[in-house]
């Protein structure tokens, strides 16, 4: 029986080896949408890290409360980027 992944060598030198792992990406929005994603991440760690802070003062206290109250929508934003992407 033929077996052609036996005798296939792939990519040797490094620039082959760079070129044939970006076989995989699909280019266009895709990689923005992983981006954004990445982002929004960070972004609601900062929030969470935020609203976990003691507020020594009331516009510190209101400026958090008002951070927190956008963590679901970021959230939500998260789900539906990893779904697309």
């Amino acid at each position: 029986m033929w077996k052609p992944w036996e005798k296939s060598t792939g990519p040797r030198s490094p620039e082959g080896k760079a070129t044939a792992s970006q076989n995989a990406n699909k280019g266009g929005i895709r990689p923005m949408i992983r981006q954004l994603g990445k982002l929004l991440r960070e972004q609601e760690n900062s929030l969470h890290e935020l609203s976990t802070v003691d507020c020594e003062n009331t516009a510190t206290a209101v400026v958090a409360a008002a951070l927190d109250g956008n963590h679901w929508a970021i959230q939500e934003l998260v789900r539906a980027i990893d779904d697309y992407a």
